[in-house]
C-alpha cells in the first residue's frame, strides 16, 4: 500500500469510528461511508484531507468524488500539482 493510501484509509477509520480494514479503494463515501455530500462530515473530510496533505481542493472537484479510489486520486494529483509549483518557485531564485 502506497503512502498516500495508507494516509487516507487511517484518516477515513478514524474519522468514521471503522476499522481500517474495511475500506477498500472501491468503498463508496456515502453509501460504505456514510459521508454525505454536503454534510458536516464531508466538509470536516475535506479540511481533514487538506491538512493532512498539505494540499488545497476546490468544494466543486470534491463533490465530484464518489469512491475512495478517487479521492486517492485527487489527492495524489493535488500533492503532484503543489510539488510542481514549488519546483517553479525554487527555480525562480
Amino acid at each position: 500500500m502506497h503512502k498516500e493510501q495508507e494516509q487516507l484509509f487511517q484518516l477515513l477509520a478514524e474519522k468514521q469510528a471503522l476499522d481500517v480494514n474495511t475500506i477498500t479503494l472501491n468503498s463508496r463515501l456515502n453509501e460504505d461511508l456514510n459521508i454525505k455530500p454536503l454534510s458536516t462530515n464531508s466538509v470536516e473530510l475535506l479540511f481533514d484531507v487538506e491538512q493532512e496533505f498539505d494540499i488545497q481542493i476546490d468544494n466543486e472537484e470534491f463533490l465530484d468524488v464518489t469512491t475512495v479510489k478517487q479521492l486517492l486520486g485527487l489527492i495524489k494529483k493535488k500533492i503532484t500539482q503543489r510539488d510542481s509549483d514549488e519546483d517553479e518557485e525554487a527555480d525562480d531564485y
